[in-house]
């Protein structure tokens, strides 16, 4: 159950960590797709204490958008669209549309001898949704970020490979606590069309919730 919990703090969040530090090429672009599902029978509140509820399901679909507006400068969306349901005294609620959503602009600071460093200005729409429609899709706030990213290409046995490490900030309207997040991925490619890439993704909050 811990696990599961885990998975969901990571999956009720999107996470951009695609492309990392680097920007796409004026007029390039790329659209990627994810499918996820995710159930579970308890949730974790604020204070940390785990308890039991009714049966939750989403299904989500997570399309990830980048577009090179000009060198250096890239232009990108991280959108959610779920479908949610949970068991409840005498039946089965359920909800679908739009979930908490990501805008971001990344700009290249420096690049040279493989390396390159970006920084990325982010900001987080709530869902759409009315707050009286249950089960939630997302928050009832926006949040606002700011991070740094480093990259570095470099090729071995013929193949190419790189490590990307981000450090950011996110601050966020309401009542949640404001966020460090940090993030690594090591790419490493295996064959012409496999890529391995382990990533790690830590979210610390800056206060104790009241």
């Amino acid at each position: 159950m811990r696990v599961a919990s885990l998975c969901a703090a990571l999956l009720l969040v999107p996470q951009a960590g695609y492309a990392g530090a680097w920007t796409q090429a004026k007029g390039n672009g790329q659209l990627i797709l994810n499918g996820g599902y995710y159930t579970t029978n308890s949730y974790y509140d604020n204070s940390g204490t785990e308890t039991s509820q009714g049966t939750y399901r989403k299904y989500e679909l997570n399309p990830y958008i980048e577009y090179g507006l000009m060198d250096g400068v890239t232009l990108g969306a991280n959108l959610s669209l779920q479908r949610a349901s949970q068991d409840v005294a005498g039946g089965n609620i359920s909800n679908y549309g739009v979930g908490d959503s990501e805008f971001f602009a990344r700009f290249r600071l420096w690049e040279d001898y493989g390396f390159v460093i970006s920084t990325e200005p982010l900001v987080k729409l709530p869902s759409p949704e009315p707050d009286n429609e249950t089960p939630s899709l997302g928050g009832r706030h926006p949040d606002a970020g700011l991070s740094l990213a480093a990259g570095y290409g470099f090729s071995i046995l013929g193949y190419h490979h790189y490590v990307d490490v981000s450090a950011g900030y996110r601050h966020r309207f309401g009542a949640p606590e404001n966020q460090l997040r940090y993030s690594a991925t090591v790419g490493v490619t295996v064959a012409p069309r496999w890529v391995i890439m382990p990533q790690a993704f830590i979210t610390i909050r800056t206060d104790d919730p009241s």
